[in-house]
């Protein structure tokens, strides 16, 4: 999943930071980064202010990968929010 910015205006961060962010938030819940696809998708919401990083499972034989878990992080404070998808 390729990355993209919804919006004209530049957030503060840069995809590499929020990137970066996410990847310690995946450590601090227990979980390796690299165990999922890299790099990771995501997006930035110009009206919220957000980034989504999106972390989807390795492809393996006959299985679809698909997003387990996301991290949103607010643009100009940085507060993560982690989230488990099922």
């Amino acid at each position: 999943m390729a990355g993209q910015l919804i919006a004209a205006a530049a957030p503060r961060l840069t995809a590499d930071e929020a990137i970066r962010i996410a990847d310690e938030q995946m450590r601090r819940h227990q979980q390796n980064p690299n165990a999922y696809q890299r790099p990771p998708g995501w997006n930035y919401a110009f009206r919220e202010n957000l980034w989504r990083v999106f972390y989807n499972r390795k492809p393996v034989q006959n299985f679809t990968p698909h997003v387990v878990f996301v991290v949103t992080i607010a643009d100009k404070t940085k507060q993560t929010t982690f989230t488990k998808k099922d």
